[in-house]
């Protein structure tokens, strides 16, 4: 009894390899999908894995403006992005993000004549300079702090 829950639990920790597996026959994930299971990202996140394209949940990390229907993003908005890598700074890979606005529109001013605005967004990474490029579809929103404005207004939300 104690020799199956331990099988168990090294399957799920990924640290099992079917016995009918030898390195000579590919990737293990490879293998196991011509036996018929699933890729542990899922089947629609890895459609276009074979092309170097993987779907991920990506956040906005600023507030940024989309060019073509003129609607803010606020930081934090999440989308469904299309994950590729671009190249290499060093030894870090550039990844690049793209998306699409899913702002509602008349037709006339999407992008392709939908109900939403449908507008491309490419946003790629920049670790020379610790933040990210926008590359196509976006303007990053230029937030400015007044420290003077700021003061009294803490003054009144603390109750002193």
């Amino acid at each position: 009894m104690t020799k199956d829950i331990s099988l168990k639990a090294a399957c799920a920790d990924s640290f099992y390899y079917p016995q009918e597996w030898a390195p000579s026959k590919g990737s293990l994930d490879a293998f196991q999908r011509r036996r018929g299971f699933e890729h542990h990202f899922g089947k629609q996140r890895t459609k276009n894995l074979s092309k170097g394209v993987l779907l991920i949940r990506f956040e906005m990390p600023f507030t940024v403006q989309c060019l073509r229907c003129q609607h803010y993003i606020r930081q934090g908005t999440r989308y469904n992005a299309d994950k590729k890598k671009v190249g290499m700074y060093f030894t870090t890979p550039l990844y690049e993000f793209a998306m699409n606005c899913g702002n509602i529109v008349h037709p006339a001013r999407s992008a392709n004549g939908s109900a939403h605005c449908n507008q491309r967004f490419v946003i790629r990474t920049d670790p020379k300079n610790d933040d990210y490029e926008l590359a196509e579809g976006l303007r990053k929103k230029v937030e400015i702090w007044d420290n003077k404005v700021q003061w009294p207004l803490l003054i009144i939300l603390r109750g002193f």
